[in-house]
Formats: structure tokens, sequence, C-alpha cells
């Protein structure tokens, strides 16, 4: 992995775990269980990614192609979700 690949994974990393933490505080806001939360996390993580995936024809998405985003994003959320 070259640095301008690391940089754009960083990046991509720090974008996925922002949208993991607006969508679970959002989703303990709402006084909703761990399942909620898990849920509401990753659909606004990595669900605008799978749109634009979808819409440009890279089918299946990089989430179902590279997991660690979910992974990511649902360990991320446990922690916010541990924490209130």
């Amino acid at each position: 992995m070259d640095y301008q690949q690391l940089i754009t994974f960083i990046m991509e990393m720090i974008g996925t775990i922002a949208f993991a933490a607006s969508g679970a505080m959002v989703a303990v806001d709402r006084a909703m269980d761990i399942f909620g939360v898990i849920v509401l996390g990753v659909t606004t993580a990595v669900g605008g990614g799978a749109v634009r995936d979808v819409i440009l024809g890279i089918v299946p998405p990089a989430m179902f192609q590279r997991p660690i985003y979910t992974i990511v994003d649902t360990l991320f959320k446990k922690r916010v979700s541990a924490g209130t």
C-alpha cells in the first residue's frame, strides 16, 4: 500500500467513524436499544457510500468488497452505546 492509498484509507475510516457516531448519537437520543443503535449507525456510516457505488455501477458496493468499513462502524457504535 503506497502513501496515497494509505492516506485515502485513513480519511475514509475517519469519515466512517464520524458518520457512525452521528447515527449512534441520534439512536441514543431516541432511546433505542443496542440493535437500533447498530442499525442506524451502519445505515448512516456506509449507506451513502453504498448508494453512490450502485448509482455509479460499482456492484457489489465497497462495503461488501472490503468489510472493514462495516466492522469498524459496528465496533465504534458499541463503544458509543456503552458510554451512555
